[in-house]
């Protein structure tokens, strides 16, 4: 009988302090979960918008940092580079865009950077997108379209990419990495 009181009595013990750390967990404020914080964008990842006369034009583009490194000499001419790190970069457009000749229509496309040789440089458009951003395969590629190059007084420690408005229904794009400039003009059709 004795055994049984003590039983008894450690159980019941037991439960009143599980009741009493139990309220005290519940008398905490919560931590917030990652799910209910503000997402914020990956410091690797970017994206380039603007308005140019109707058309609203995007580049979502991963931003590779040089650490010293000397990334773009090492691309043989010929090669064709990401334009960006990891996933595809990606242009969406609302409205069809003439660059030069050559027109893009409305939608959304992978860019790629052809360097045809230590001076020339060609904007490539590819109709796949969300690939990898080594993934690239020539026969989806739409257009090829020579950039404007030139070289920068500083060096520009993260790849960058903006698009701006020029005129009533002209942009351009610009890109920034160590000490290359590469732009491609475009028209709002």
């Amino acid at each position: 009988m004795k055994n049984l009181r003590f039983v008894l009595f450690v159980l019941i013990a037991s439960l009143a302090l599980f009741g009493c750390a139990a309220a005290e967990e519940e008398s905490q404020p919560a931590e917030p979960t990652p799910e209910a914080e503000e997402p914020t964008a990956a410091p690797d990842r970017s994206k380039a918008e603007a308005q140019v006369g109707a058309a609203s034009v995007s580049i979502d583009y991963g931003r590779p940092a040089l650490k010293g490194r000397d990334m773009l000499s090492q691309l043989p001419d010929g090669g064709v580079w990401r334009f960006g790190m990891n996933s595809s970069t990606t242009l969406d457009t609302s409205a069809n865009l003439a660059f030069g000749e050559t027109t893009i229509e409305a939608g959304q496309y992978s860019l790629w950077a052809k360097k045809v040789s230590a001076d020339a440089w060609h904007l490539v458009v590819n109709s796949e997108t969300g690939i990898w951003g080594t993934a690239h395969n020539a026969d989806n590629d739409i257009a090829e379209i020579p950039f404007d190059k030139s070289d920068l007084a500083e060096s520009v420690e993260q790849f960058t990419i903006e698009i701006s408005s020029t005129g009533d229904n002209s942009g351009e794009i610009v890109c920034q990495w160590a000490t290359l400039q590469l732009k491609a003009a475009f028209e709002v059709q």
